[in-house]
This record gives C-alpha cells, sequence and structure tokens, in this order.
C-alpha cells in the first residue's frame, strides 16, 4: 500500500475550495428562496434555509450579494432578488426559451403539425414555446397561462402531480363530485399507464393533441407536458403510433434543456 502525505499548502488550497463551493450552495439557496418569494424575505427565513451559519456569518454573505446586486434591502427591511440576478435569470430564460422554441419547430417539420410546450408554475401551466404549421392548429402565444382542466397538456400534468393535490385542483376548479373524482382517477391511471394523453377536442374546429410529461433533474421533477396537435384526420393507426413515440423521445429531449 502506497501512502500518500498532503503538504499544508495543499490542504490549505482544499480548504479554501470546500469554503467556497458551500459558501455558493448557501448564496443560491438564498436565491431561490427569494426568487419563490417575491413579496420580499425576511432575515429570520434566511436563516432557516441556512442552517450552520451564524447570524454574523450571514450578514457578511447578505452584504457581498448586496455589493454585487445580486439581491437588493428595501426600507422594510426585507430582502428582494437584485437586478444582477434578474438580468441573470432573463439572459437564461431567452437562451432556454430559443432552444424549446427550435425544438418544436423541428417537431413540426418533422410532421407537418402543430407543436407546443407548457410549463408547471405550481399553480397553473404556462406555454413556453410553440410552432404553427401551416393551415393548422393555432396555439396562443408563448407565456399565455392556462388551468390545467382546460387542455390535454394540462390533464397530463395533473395526472404525473400528487395524486392528493390533483384531487383538490378538480373538486376546487371544476366542482367534481365522488363519482366523478373516480372516474378521473381511472383516466389518470391510464394515462400514466401509456406514458401520454391523447385527446379529442370537438369543440370549435377538429384537433386531436397527442402532449406527454416532461421530467427535469437527477430527481425526475414534474416540469411541464410536450406534444402534438393534428387536424389531420387521415393519420391511422399506425400514423397515430408514429406521432406518440415522437411525442415520448422529445419529451426526453426536453428534459435535457
Amino acid at each position: 500500500m502506497k501512502l500518500v502525505f498532503e503538504t499544508e499548502s495543499e490542504m490549505t488550497v482544499k480548504s479554501s475550495r470546500k469554503s467556497a463551493l458551500v459558501a455558493l450552495k448557501r448564496g443560491f439557496a438564498l436565491l431561490n428562496l427569494m426568487a419563490n418569494n417575491s413579496e420580499g424575505c425576511s432575515f429570520s427565513q434566511m436563516r432557516q434555509v441556512s442552517s450552520g451559519l451564524s447570524p454574523a456569518s450571514l450578514s457578511r454573505l447578505l452584504k457581498v450579494m448586496l455589493e454585487d446586486g445580486l439581491i437588493r434591502k428595501e426600507r422594510n427591511g426585507l430582502y428582494y432578488m437584485g437586478e444582477s440576478f434578474v438580468g441573470l435569470s432573463r439572459s437564461a430564460l431567452a437562451t432556454s426559451e430559443q432552444t424549446y422554441k427550435g425544438l418544436v419547430t423541428e417537431i413540426s417539420k418533422a410532421t407537418g403539425q402543430s407543436s407546443v410546450i407548457y410549463e408547471w408554475s405550481g399553480h397553473h401551466i404556462e406555454l413556453r414555446a410553440g410552432s404553427c404549421a401551416a393551415g393548422g392548429y393555432v396555439y396562443e402565444k408563448a407565456g399565455a397561462r392556462a388551468e390545467l382542466t382546460s387542455n390535454a397538456f394540462g390533464l397530463v400534468v395533473l395526472a404525473y402531480m400528487d395524486e392528493e393535490r390533483a384531487g383538490q385542483i378538480l373538486i376546487n376548479q371544476e366542482g367534481l363530485g365522488e363519482k366523478e373524482l373516480k372516474l378521473w382517477q381511472q383516466h389518470r391511471r391510464e394515462i400514466r399507464r401509456k406514458g401520454l394523453l391523447v385527446l379529442e377536442e370537438q369543440e370549435g374546429s377538429w384537433a386531436v393533441h397527442i402532449a406527454g410529461p416532461i421530467f427535469k433533474g437527477k430527481d425526475e421533477k414534474l416540469w411541464g407536458a410536450i406534444g402534438i396537435t393534428t387536424t389531420n384526420p387521415n393519420w391511422g393507426l399506425a400514423g397515430y403510433e408514429l406521432l406518440e413515440k415522437l411525442v415520448r423521445n422529445y419529451a426526453n429531449k426536453a428534459a435535457e434543456i
């Protein structure tokens, strides 16, 4: 067995790197807290997500973040996202929007049908990118919001979220009773078994939506839904199977963005 000894300077460098990573992780935790609390965050709230950090150390970290414009402090004593952080977020969002737009455009070109991506915000779904084929189904503009129960893409998200929470949404938004909830649960199981939803729309112009869920991260957190909307009634069974396969494949691609 070969023994390897580190010099004092090497150990100092490793310790410094570790400290920097810990500080970075804590900084991200604070930014994430503020991003999800538009009404501002108190010092005590930030202490809760900074376990093991003394009040003095937290104050020093906040001071650095304030100086860099990552956060700002108002007269009410609360902390908010700063201009630098907002600018970085907008740049990252613009880049991802272009990537999503490229993805749905690729689907449309491959199928000749309209394609769309929705993101689940925690309260509703938001259209991130859509590509409308010539003479095909027309989606709303990017940024448009919709309730989970309003279209196939929302229903897919509903099917893959926590069952209890999904039930509460259906009761509060749709007024479903016990019998209807049981029918939905059967429908939910079928969506999850198949891995996507094929829904025919008969109101207005005829269309069929094929929607699949998007999961992201190591924990495969539910992110949203992607799919195709066809207004062509002549696809046939083999055609629909091809479209379903494409939706599954592109859901995996979207998960990598």
